[in-house]
């Protein structure tokens, strides 16, 4: 005799096989994908990249639109207001998303419940790098200048306030050195 969870999977599997069946195919049509960045640099080259394989992957045009501004929030409050059919998408970063709601008190969208997570697109490493002429060889080495030496050194992340790059910098600073090297932002 089957067990319960048998019993209760089988009419479970049943209907999900022939809600399959009639189901219609997904993409029928194309697909957009907003890009909360400007053309031109990394999240363009990998929502490119992305869109070229899902297209050809799904028989189906994958539309890129770049939406930049306002640390990605004007791009993902279009997206939340859209249809919820799953032929707008939103390319983002998880930093500069899960920041939005703390950054921003009204931003006209649940950053958690207006999203379902799809998957990771890429991954994106963050380098840290000195003058020639600063002699630290290490991280280590240059925590230790650093603390050596308060506010001789100058910690500028290489995009603006309320990016990903702005929060990893702030993250070195606050537990290694905190107070003691200035933090810049230059504009662009």
């Amino acid at each position: 005799m089957p067990s319960r969870f048998l019993r209760a999977l089988i009419p479970a599997a049943a209907a999900l096989l022939a809600a399959g069946a009639f189901a219609q195919a997904y993409p029928a049509k194309a697909v957009r994908v907003i890009v909360p960045f400007p053309p031109g640099g990394s999240a363009d080259a990998a929502s490119r990249s992305m869109a070229e394989k899902l297209s050809a992957l799904w028989g189906q045009p994958v539309v890129l639109e770049h939406k930049p501004g306002a640390g990605t929030t004007i791009a993902a409050a279009y997206v939340a207001a859209s249809a919820p059919d799953a032929y707008t998408l939103l390319f983002c970063g998880a930093i500069s998303h899960a920041a939005s709601a703390n950054l921003y008190p009204n931003l006209g969208y649940d950053a958690v419940r207006s999203f379902a997570a799809l998957g990771t697109i890429s991954l994106s490493p963050f380098i840290l790098v000195v003058n020639p002429g600063i002699k630290a060889g290490t991280v280590r080495e240059l925590v230790e200048l650093a603390r050596a030496k308060p506010g001789m050194l100058n910690a500028i992340p290489a995009t603006r306030p309320r990016t990903a790059s702005h929060f990893v910098t702030l993250l070195f600073i606050m537990p290694s050195v905190i107070a003691i090297l200035k933090f810049l932002y230059l504009p662009p």
